[in-house]
């Protein structure tokens, strides 16, 4: 670990309240504790900061501490700042919409797991294959957009980094996935699949080696990061989305250490992301 005094340099030289100081201390050891730094905070390149806390953190609120103490050690270090302050605007205005989205969030009243896993099997039965896919990974393992966005091989000599795939065998499908949001924090991901059900709707889409499970509707190109979220909501119950999706997912099993746990891991974040932006109660622990 970097080991450094800036951040006592900042309390000594700054009257701060105990929570305040608290909070900074929090949001240094996150950022210091990704082991993404190579030497200071202060030393660093401020693109790459940027690049770390967008990296640590998913939601604008999140970030607006580590911003804001990564600054505050900038301008104590007469460091220039403008990059920094550039993303701090981009990412308070992503902070006023989240609010926005909270306040009137209202697609998931009455709806729980129960309603989401019978729309998975309703899919199923409808040979709807693309939309039950989706809808299985996101219902099972709480992954995002860019996650479901994969390609779809039976060799695995096709693998290849950055990517992710569903790899089918006959008896069992390894989704793989190296190109993620927190792919860099987490590092690459397998989850190995042996329902039945998921083998056959693979199966059923007869797509050929490399093949991209999405595609744009005027033809075979797979779908680019600009339209994949808006695509990707489309296809999910009641046009929920996957932000949705996994705190339906997280209302579910918020007092199940294990499950909670298996989604922490299959989705790439941590509890207090989870407690902070996925349920309405606190979880227990």
């Amino acid at each position: 670990m970097i080991k450094h005094g800036e951040l006592e340099n900042m309390f000594s030289k700054n009257e701060m309240k105990p929570n305040t100081k608290k909070t900074f201390q929090t949001s240094y050891n996150r950022i210091v504790n990704s082991n993404l730094l190579e030497q200071s905070i202060t030393e660093t390149d401020n693109l790459k900061l940027i690049e770390i806390i967008k990296q640590i953190a998913d939601k604008a609120e999140s970030r607006n501490t580590l911003i804001t103490l990564v600054v505050k050690l900038k301008r104590q270090a007469d460091k220039p700042i403008l990059e920094l302050e550039h993303f701090r605007v981009q990412n308070n205005t992503n902070r006023m919409k989240e609010t926005q989205e909270r306040k009137t969030d209202t697609k998931l009243d009455n709806v729980d797991l129960k309603i989401l896993l019978a729309n998975e099997e309703n899919l199923y039965n409808s040979k709807l294959y693309v939309r039950y896919i989706v809808n299985y990974l996101m219902n099972h393992y709480g992954v995002r957009n860019q996650d479901v966005n994969l390609l779809i091989i039976k060799d695995k000599k096709n693998i290849k980094p950055n990517e992710n795939y569903l790899l089918v065998y006959k008896t069992k499908i390894d989704y793989i996935r190296d190109n993620y949001k927190t792919r860099d924090v987490y590092g690459k991901k397998i989850i190995t699949i042996k329902d039945k059900k998921f083998i056959n709707a693979v199966n059923g889409l007869e797509k050929a080696e490399n093949e991209p499970l999405l595609v744009t509707q005027r033809g075979q190109e797979r779908l680019s990061g600009e339209s994949q979220g808006r695509v990707i909501q489309d296809l999910t119950y009641n046009q929920l989305g996957e932000g949705r999706v996994f705190k339906i997912l997280i209302d579910e099993y918020k007092y199940d250490e294990k499950k909670f746990d298996e989604l922490m891991n299959s989705r790439g974040t941590n509890k207090q992301e989870i407690m902070k932006y996925y349920t309405i109660e606190n979880l227990v622990g």
